[in-house]
């Protein structure tokens, strides 16, 4: 039995002394694009004690300030918010689609600071978590962490008995060219359908729910996440397309509820 349970580092402790040029100027929302960082570091315009930065790699105190054009780069305060993504809207900038993100009614200097932590493609809706709180993301993503996430799942044709047990078990799929077993999972049917179901798993590999039922001879025709650990759309009550903002506080504890996942092995 595995469970999604985090100790998270608070926000005012959670940044290290040491920190990159990359994460100071993405926090700072003085950039849109990272290209746009690298060409000012090229250009000598991001100095520390009065020299040029010699990439965004280049670590520094924190309690130390970093200069953009002679100016003090400043932090913004950290920030978090909940997203009930949005169909066909994109988990990375600059694609063909919208960009998550800019679903956000928030300063363009914030709006510059913030990242989906983690992705959902382009055709999944659902739960998002939106931050500029790398430190955070990194624990949430930790595949240590074993966060249980639920996916409500729509699929093409009838799911069998023997297609669950194997799901739950673990299926082998394609993860980057590489044949991949799934960890064990739980799947419930949702009453009055044969074909709908909610999954729940506890890594995240590309495209994985997908690939996982396709690997029982059936396709995924609508797909939503419903919850991040404790944190559920429901308690949230937001519908598609619409946010929130909350506190560390609210969001981790949520997160940190026990969310068991029963291995059928």
């Amino acid at each position: 039995m595995l469970r999604g349970f985090i100790k998270f580092p608070s926000p005012q402790r959670s940044m290290a002394r040491k920190i990159t040029v990359r994460q100071a100027l993405r926090r700072s929302g003085l950039f849109d694009k990272t290209y746009d960082m690298d060409q000012a570091i090229k250009a000598g315009k991001v100095t520390y004690n009065s020299k040029p930065v010699q990439g965004l790699q280049f670590h520094f105190d924190s309690k130390d300030c970093l200069f953009f054009e002679g100016t003090p780069v400043r932090l913004l305060k950290k920030q978090y918010f909940v997203l009930n993504k949005p169909f066909q809207t994109s988990c990375q900038k600059h694609e063909s689609q919208k960009f998550v993100v800019d679903v956000l009614d928030v300063d363009p200097k914030v709006r510059n600071s913030l990242f989906p932590v983690g992705r959902l493609d382009v055709p999944t809706t659902g739960l998002l978590i939106i931050t500029n709180d790398g430190v955070l993301s990194k624990e949430l993503l930790d595949p240590k962490s074993k966060i249980a996430k639920t996916y409500k799942v729509m699929l093409k044709r009838k799911l069998s008995d023997e297609a669950i047990k194997k799901l739950e078990y673990g299926v082998v799929i394609e993860v980057q060219g590489k044949d991949y077993t799934t960890l064990p999972c739980e799947i419930k049917r949702i009453p009055g359908t044969q074909s709908d179901c909610f999954i729940t798993i506890t890594e995240g590999k590309h495209r994985q729910i997908r690939k996982m039922f396709k690997g029982v001879d059936n396709a995924v025709m609508n797909l939503s996440r419903t919850a991040i650990g404790g944190l559920t759309l429901e308690e949230i009550g937001l519908t598609e397309g619409n946010y929130k903002e909350i506190t560390f506080d609210e969001l981790t504890q949520k997160i940190k509820k026990k969310v068991k996942v029963k291995s059928s092995k």
